[in-house]
């Protein structure tokens, strides 16, 4: 969102201040790379494959006074990446250590992935060649009737993937706003046309609602609120800049 309107300012103003931009802009680029640094977390596995150091991120230690944690890997262990589903939704990711008589600990937990499965199936394999150490993906899924664990598989994450593919027309849908301010720039056709998507957005998030799985803490209303700021949001910035860039490049208010 930062960047979107510092590129509203920098198409809008003169060259003079659009120099005066370039310098909050790299710091604002500079700040984001070394707050996502302090955000992450790591572990670390020792030459011997005995050991298992989980490592908090900066802020966690600091802010939070989280310490690292150190696991033995015993003779038979392995370590699973699980990714748990609760009721329908989805409860996070975790790293967990799992010894032969099957007691576990927890290494690393997000409620966001962060990461596909492709790039943890590249690491677990890395983890089976380096040390005397099993690694797998499973998928965890809670129910009332328990906790049922399988192996976590590229169709499986398909079949996953499917009803997002749907995700794609609301997501994009705000950015149509660059097309309709190209052809014109008459507020009686744009903010009719930013309802209209508006209004098929909602009706495809509806649609996902009522066919597919979701978890008891997403009510449809919560949905909606975030969906409406959102767009308009993202409606606003996209006609804006549109309508800078034909401005500035074009010199024209069509």
């Amino acid at each position: 969102m930062m960047a979107l309107l510092l590129a509203v300012s920098f198409l809008t103003e003169s060259n003079a201040a659009r120099a005066a931009i370039v310098g909050p802009m790299l710091l604002l680029f500079v700040l984001a790379h070394f707050l996502h640094k302090a955000s992450l977390s790591w572990i670390r596995i020792s030459e011997d494959g005995k050991e298992a150091v989980s490592v908090p991120s900066w802020f966690s230690r600091k802010l939070l006074g989280e310490r690292q944690t150190v696991a033995r890997i015993v003779p038979g262990a392995e370590m699973v990446f699980c990714r748990r589903v609760a009721y329908g939704g989805l409860q996070g990711y975790y790293v967990i250590l799992r010894a032969p008589d099957h007691t576990e600990q927890t290494l690393w937990s997000s409620a966001a992935q962060g990461a596909s499965r492709r790039w943890w199936d590249r690491i677990a394999r890395e983890i089976r060649q380096r040390y005397p150490l099993n690694a797998r993906l499973v998928t965890q899924t809670v129910s009332s009737d328990g906790t049922e664990e399988k192996e976590r598989t590229r169709e499986g994450d398909r079949i996953r993937w499917r009803p997002l593919k749907i995700m794609i027309g609301p997501m994009l849908s705000p950015w149509l706003g660059i097309v309709i301010r190209i052809f014109t720039a008459d507020l009686r056709v744009i903010i009719p046309a930013g309802i209209l998507l508006w209004i098929t957005g909602i009706a495809l998030f509806r649609y996902l609602y009522r066919t597919q799985r979701v978890a008891k803490e997403q009510p449809f209303s919560g949905m909606l609120v975030f969906w409406t700021i959102q767009f308009i949001a993202m409606y606003a910035i996209a006609v804006l800049i549109a309508g800078a860039a034909m401005n500035r490049w074009f010199g024209t208010h069509a």
